[in-house]
């Protein structure tokens, strides 16, 4: 009976329902989230009862469990998409209206993007050490591109007279819960993450220089690429090699934007360069102040006049 329909038996009639329409990545993402996260929380709450004080319990949960706010909000957006479904299904009616988001730990926020001399350092040890290890590293630092693009790089992508990369697949590998892997190779994410990318000219001269076909993978040296997984594991030996503090592979895209912005590049052409659709985006996930611009700001307000 309908009044006896709980959130897990409409998520699964949901997931089942979009599945044909869903790319392979967004319906692992959105499995992966309901059954590590979402379920285990809100799962035995019938339809006919859920509410703004039910999904506000679930935020304090994730949030007293320790979870970001960005990845909350992806939950959040899966739940409304559920309840969307139950009451045009007639299951239950949409009742979702004001929710509250915590502010998150009071602690310092980790710093995502490397500090000038780890920039500097890890830059020159990939352009001094040219080669499969090294260059998904020094492409994602110069340009902005995530790690799955990177992977997906073949040298044919690479236009060494223009000084440009054309950006067209990624490499992701795809998890559903309870049913094997797969890589997947396919388009980016989004229409505006196909695009043409700049590339330094000494980058250009050390990828020509292999003088490998078009068809060969950038992160293998092959006519398979390397997942992003394996490459992690790669980029993280070569920071424990260098004694640089630990960052994500995803923290260069951070870093790339970060030096771009304040070094005064507008933040359209930045976007535009990480496959954004709004500056907005931009502008508040990828750039942080550093220290030093911090440090320049503050002598800067308190110069005397």
């Amino acid at each position: 009976m309908k009044s006896k329909l709980r959130f897990t038996d409409v998520s699964t009639e949901y997931m089942e329902f979009r599945k044909p329409e869903l790319r392979p990545t967004t319906y692992a993402s959105y499995m992966h989230l309901l059954k590590r996260r979402i379920i285990p929380v809100v799962g035995s709450i019938k339809i006919k009862n859920f509410n703004n004080d039910v999904l506000q319990g679930f935020i304090d949960v994730e949030s007293a469990a320790g979870y970001g706010k960005h990845g909350i909000r992806d939950c959040v957006s899966i739940i409304k998409l559920v309840l969307r479904y139950a009451a045009d299904m007639k299951y239950g009616k949409y009742k979702i209206r004001t929710i509250k988001y915590h502010r998150g730990c009071s602690g310092m926020r980790r710093e995502h993007s490397l500090t000038k001399d780890e920039y500097n350092k890890l830059l020159t040890y990939c352009i001094e050490n040219p080669g499969e290890r090294t260059f998904p590293t020094l492409i994602a630092m110069t340009t902005g591109m995530r790690i799955g693009e990177v992977c997906g790089l073949k040298y044919g992508d690479v236009d060494y007279k223009n000084l440009t990369i054309s950006v067209t697949r990624s490499v992701k590998r795809v998890c559903i819960p309870d049913m094997p892997s797969e890589l997947e190779i396919s388009s980016p994410k989004t229409q505006s993450s196909i695009r043409m990318v700049p590339i330094l000219p000494e980058v250009a001269r050390l990828l020509e220089r292999t003088g490998n076909s078009d068809e060969v993978y950038i992160s293998s040296g092959r006519d398979k690429p390397l997942e992003p997984r394996s490459y992690r594991a790669k980029y993280n030996r070569i920071l424990a090699r260098l004694g640089i503090e630990h960052h994500t592979f995803h923290d260069l895209r951070h870093t790339f934007a970060s030096r771009s912005i304040n070094s005064g590049a507008d933040a359209r052409t930045v976007a535009d360069i990480l496959g954004h659709t709004n500056v907005e985006m931009t502008l508040n996930t990828y750039t942080h102040s550093t220290d030093e611009s911090r440090r320049a700001a503050a002598m800067s307000a308190c110069r005397m006049q």
